[in-house]
């Protein structure tokens, strides 16, 4: 088959050894249809093609190329008024993503080393002689490298004004991941010394330059206009809910069919489907490129590729932040259901720190799908990739991936002094109190620490046993090691230790009472846990369905021995139908 190119954004090298390419052609149709527009800003995920697409815009237009065969064959072809303006524009070409935002000196020195180099691809400007007075003395006969801030600000707008003097045309300006630098500078001290560049370099670069024919703007989200195109009134915008262009970026399911088709393997398409597709753009449902090619150069190996080849920071740490609604939110869609909110499609980063807003991000960012549902959007998980590795990242982020590891030791070790340490650590740091009104919600919280047991344990709330229904039991895949059944019990704020107390041995001898372990054969770990607001109190029976309950003392267990009896699994059939966390 073709080749795939994973990785390759380079347009002209993937149509030269004719790999696999899937026609975007359509848009630069979409761009010279639109001519009234000075700036397009298009956001999508990462990794969906916003790369590639550029580097074909600039093949397209770009006067160095002129004459090129790249584009015999595709779409765009067959509109002969559009290829007239092929090879016809001097094209600047830059990307963000790449930059130190550690300090604003860093930033600064990067961004100085990433203009030198797009400067340097006009070298011939030197020797031009429409060229004079301060443009030469201020930007060719300056090192760039010595530019101050105030001329950095200004130097794509001057290259721009230098290219249009010596071609006669106004030239093309393609900036990549326009974003990055804010996302990565956010809760950072140079944050603000950092946006307060960018938003003067790009007010200069694209307000008013009557020396820019037009620009091509691409970014994950969509920062508010006020933050960083400040008094720009000729911008385009076109993002994952824009209903145009939906098919601009990604792989539509013809496109994978062919692909799979041509691999050998079409009997893979369900498997595929099920992983990559359902990603929303506008009113298409696209397949996330980057995990489709990887999957398919791996024998069809399913795994969240796309989901590893990043960290999407602004969004982990926003988790962290919010705490435990937002890990309620994502914990209710990760189970299956749908959420409605009032999306916002551009915002200032401060708003990352509210429920809606991260959900509003993250659905911008790929990993929720949006539908319209009136003036609302129904937010769900778009398939199995990011339904398989959403929740490690975003837990792992809000307590950390040693910390879940703890708590989970701590319940199958039988350790109820640590379990109560560690889960009052997590209420600490990342709950808010008033959010916790019943038991359900203390099960939720505790349910989401516990995904990091999914691949070794099931983790199952409301478990029916005996006669009733368990809060969570954990009982391990292989039937090697402890089961666990927990009971949750909430009490008042002004509840006395004592009565905490009382409430957790009372949890315990509820799941004696009621069986709650019923079906469960060798060691079973019983817990009867107390929440007053985030403190915690834990109360801990080991029992072996072979013998008597047995209660933990300091020298060890009743019966004298020092290590606990090994689990021989289930009752065939006794636990019925089982689903984990995953």
């Amino acid at each position: 088959m073709r080749g795939l190119a994973i990785g390759i954004s380079n347009f002209k090298r993937i149509r030269e050894r004719e790999d696999f390419y899937v026609d975007k052609t359509g848009l630069i149709e979409f761009i010279l249809d639109h001519d009234d527009v000075g700036v397009f800003l298009f956001t999508r995920p990462r990794r969906f093609g916003k790369s590639l697409n550029l580097s074909m815009i600039d093949a397209f237009f770009n006067i160095e190329y002129k004459g090129n065969r790249w584009f015999e064959g595709l779409e765009i072809e067959k509109r002969e008024d559009l290829m007239k303006k092929m090879g016809t524009r001097p094209v600047i070409t830059f990307s963000m993503n790449a930059l130190d935002t550690s300090s604003f000196e860093l930033f600064f020195q990067d961004f100085r080393e990433m203009m030198f180099n797009t400067f340097r691809r006009f070298e011939y400007l030197h020797e031009s002689e429409r060229i004079g007075g301060p443009l030469r003395e201020n930007y060719l006969e300056t090192k760039v490298h010595d530019f101050d801030q105030s001329r950095m600000k200004t130097s794509v707008s001057a290259l721009c004004e230098m290219l249009h003097a010596h071609h006669g045309v106004a030239p093309i300006v393609l900036v990549d991941e326009y974003d990055s630098p804010m996302n990565y500078a956010f809760g950072r001290d140079a944050y603000d010394e950092i946006i307060g560049f960018l938003r003067g370099f790009y007010t200069q670069t694209f307000k008013e330059n009557e020396h820019l024919d037009f620009a091509v703007v691409t970014g994950v989200m969509q920062i508010a206009k006020e933050s960083i195109f400040s008094g720009l009134n000729n911008l385009y915008v076109n993002n994952v809910f824009s209903e145009d262009m939906g098919e601009a970026f990604g792989f539509t399911e013809d496109d994978v069919r062919e692909l799979v088709e041509e691999s050998g393997r079409p009997e893979m398409m369900d498997a595929v489907k099920e992983w990559y597709d359902g990603y929303r753009f506008g009113n298409r449902s696209v397949y996330n490129p980057w995990s489709v090619l990887n999957c398919i150069s791996r024998g069809y190996s399913m795994k969240p590729y796309w989901l590893w080849e990043g960290n999407p920071r602004i969004i982990l740490d926003s988790v962290r932040s919010i705490g435990f609604k937002a890990v309620e939110s994502l914990s209710n869609i990760y189970n299956g259901d749908e959420l409605r909110i009032k999306v916002r499609n551009r915002m200032t980063f401060s708003e990352m720190e509210t429920t809606e807003g991260l959900l509003s991000a993250m659905a911008a960012s790929g990993y929720l799908k949006a539908v319209p549902s009136g003036d609302m959007y129904s937010l769900s998980l778009p398939n199995k990739e990011v339904r398989e590795g959403l929740m490690d990242q975003l837990l792992a982020c809000a307590w950390g991936s040693s910390y879940l590891n703890e708590v989970s030791e701590a319940i199958l070790s039988g350790d109820p002094d640590s379990l109560s340490k560690r889960l009052q650590e997590s209420l600490d740091r990342s709950a808010d109190v008033s959010s916790l009104r019943d038991e359900l919600d203390y099960g939720l919280f505790a349910l989401g620490i516990l995904d990091s047991l999914k691949d070794t344990h099931f983790v199952r709330p409301e478990r029916g046993a005996g006669k009733g229904y368990a809060d969570i039991a954990i009982v391990p895949r292989d039937g090697r090691g402890p089961s666990a059944v927990l009971e949750l019990k909430r009490t008042g704020k002004r509840s006395s230790d004592k009565t905490m107390e009382e409430m957790a041995e009372k949890a315990v001898a509820q799941i004696k009472e009621k069986r709650y372990f019923a079906g469960l054969r060798g060691e079973v770990l019983l817990y009867g846990v107390a929440f007053r607001q985030t403190d915690v109190f834990v109360r801990f029976e080991r029992i072996n369905r072979r013998r008597q309950p047995e209660e933990r003392t300091s020298a060890g267990w009743k019966d004298g021995g020092t290590k606990p009896p090994v689990c021989s699994g289930l009752d065939e059939n006794a636990f019925g139908p089982f689903e984990s966390l995953s």
